[in-house]
């Protein structure tokens, strides 16, 4: 048996564990982004409907928000309205 096949044939290291080998493809990568919008379209439409029914302030002040930003990510900023509305 050649060296390659071997390598091939191991499915456990050298601590027993399994090792798993996948080969990523568009598809998974557009799967993933697709969730990733079906994450963010939830918070999306969650401020929506709470910015139909509350006003948010800051010192007393009212504020106006227009976007938002995830903790795990915050350089990407996504929009809250896409017709750049902003809260009443």
């Amino acid at each position: 048996m050649t060296d390659q096949s071997k390598k091939e044939k191991e499915v456990v290291d050298e601590n027993g564990d399994y090792i798993w080998r996948f080969k990523l493809s568009p598809e998974v990568d557009k799967a993933q982004a697709e969730e990733e919008d079906a994450f963010v379209d939830l918070f999306r439409r969650q401020l929506q409907d709470l910015l139909k029914i509350i006003v948010l302030t800051k010192d007393g002040k009212r504020v106006r928000i227009d976007g938002f930003r995830l903790i795990n990510n915050v350089e990407k900023e996504f929009k809250i309205f896409e017709n750049k509305r902003s809260n009443r």
